[in-house]
């Protein structure tokens, strides 16, 4: 009641319309009409078709159950459901109902860099949480240091790698080892050393498992040890880390930490 004494229905609704839970693509929620265009669609809010606009108000009952990236056919069907209450109250034709129930479901790729740097965009997002402040707009430009090319490199020495891991861990052995009970895990981070840029960045060996991120954040009670370069780092930049007698680790950039 305190709602609408403060706020018209057209706002209150606009407020839902904007805040609305609407599925999740990988580890992000897609919250609002404007967004679920976005991700779903790749358009505006205002260049979506009647089919289109009809799958997202579809979505609103039961996002996950009726999520299109994962269930395409129940997402075409609720979406034809909608389409037919639309037509029972007069919003379509009969003509525009058949169009639009027979009209396949077209879903946008995802962009470069949230497809081949999912770890890095997570990252990003997390950030954005608590340094966005409410009334900056829904679609803030971001910017970020990601090199496509870099993470690409790296998913292929990464994919390479672990290949080969796989491998030793297959050879028999003279002595009786223990196996680690889970496939081994992997974790790369590449940085700019004159800017500190995070240039790639992979998180573990298979971003589709429901695995902790192990670039970028560690679990609780987890000690993390420093690092420093030791070779392909400008002689200023020796001076600055000081000599290999510090405590720290002096390592080069080849070596696996």
């Amino acid at each position: 009641m305190r709602l609408e004494e403060k706020l018209s229905k057209k706002q209150i609704f606009e407020d839902y319309a904007n805040q609305v839970y609407l599925g999740r693509v990988g580890t992000f929620s897609i919250n609002g009409f404007g967004a679920a265009a976005q991700e779903y669609f790749g358009k505006d809010i205002r260049q979506l078709s009647v089919p289109e606009a009809a799958l997202i108000a579809a979505l609103i009952q039961r996002p996950s159950y009726y999520n299109p990236l994962r269930s395409p056919d129940r997402a075409v069907e609720r979406r034809n459901l909608v389409l037919g209450l639309m037509r029972q109250n007069g919003y379509l034709s009969d003509a525009q109902y058949q169009s639009g129930r027979t009209t396949p479901l077209t879903l946008s790729t995802r962009d470069g860099e949230a497809a081949e740097a999912p770890y890095f965009v997570d990252l990003t997002n997390d950030e954005l949480q608590g340094n966005i402040a409410e009334g900056e707009g829904n679609y803030p430009r971001v910017y970020t240091t990601v090199d496509l090319n870099l993470q690409r490199m790296a998913l292929e020495a990464v994919r390479i790698g672990m290949e080969n891991v796989d491998k030793l861990l297959r050879k028999p052995r003279r002595r009786k080892a223990t196996l680690p009970p889970a496939e081994p895990q992997v974790a790369l981070v590449a940085i700019d050393p004159h800017t500190g840029d995070v240039k790639a960045l992979i998180g573990g060996r298979n971003y589709a498992e429901p695995a902790q991120q192990r670039a970028g954040e560690a679990p609780a009670g987890l000690r993390v040890q420093t690092f420093r370069l030791r070779r392909g780092t400008r002689h200023s930049d020796r001076r600055r880390f000081g000599n290999s007698h510090s405590g720290q680790h002096c390592i080069g950039p080849a070596h696996h930490v």
